[in-house]
């Protein structure tokens, strides 16, 4: 039987690194490494997708706010293909 390592990933794992927030960027960028090599699976919530574009819209970078609402392109923003989202 195979171990999944699955965890949900809150709008502020993104917002601490997109707003450089100094005190949750290493632990945010931790937690995005372990995805991007597969040692986790990442849940992220339709509205948390919805919350990170609605910031990029806001500050005017229209590109990055389409991406973040599709999680194999954020994926892709992070540099990683490998890395595993699940939309709920």
């Amino acid at each position: 039987m195979e171990f999944v390592r699955r965890v949900c990933l809150d709008t502020n794992i993104f917002l601490g690194i997109f707003l450089e927030e100094k005190d949750k960027v290493a632990p945010s960028l931790q937690i995005l490494r372990l995805l991007s090599n597969g040692n986790l699976e990442g849940v992220v919530s339709s509205i948390s997708l919805i919350e990170i574009a609605t910031l990029f819209y806001q500050k005017g970078e229209t590109q990055k706010g389409k991406k973040a609402v599709y999680p194999k392109e954020m994926a892709e923003t992070f540099n990683d293909r490998r890395s595993k989202f699940i939309l709920c």
